[in-house]
């Protein structure tokens, strides 16, 4: 067999491709990070947050319970007002009036009456 001359390329070209095996063994190890720490950290932070929204969500609960029967009462004190409201105004319509038993009557008649009543409300009435 006759042997070739090796040329300069093929040197070249030998002295690479060892080169690229020594990479690969030593240099590039081959492995994907699927950075494990990190998702971790993300799942407990996800979780914390969960509890945190289950927490809000129980407090916004009592809190509608709180505004529902708060408005109860503001309903209960609205009609209560109105009624109050509608009282003062037949009083203040009937402020001057004058009643006509009273018209019909002298001021003796006036003082007889008022004497009368007040005798008859009064706790030492016989």
């Amino acid at each position: 067999m006759e042997t070739k001359k090796i040329d300069f390329k093929t040197w070249v070209i030998i002295i690479l491709g060892a080169a690229l095996c020594i990479s690969f063994w030593f240099g590039q190890k081959s492995h994907i990070d699927n950075h494990a720490d990190e998702i971790k950290a993300l799942h407990k932070e996800n979780d914390n947050l969960k509890r945190n929204n289950d927490s809000l969500f129980k407090a916004n609960v009592e809190i509608d319970a709180a505004i529902a029967s708060i408005t109860k009462i503001l309903k209960v004190n609205d009609d209560k007002l109105a009624a109050t409201q509608i009282e003062l105004d037949k009083l203040k319509k009937r402020k001057n009036e004058t009643f006509t038993h009273v018209t019909n009557m002298s001021a003796n008649g006036v003082s007889n009456a008022f004497t009368d009543y007040l005798n008859t409300k009064s706790p030492n009435h016989r």
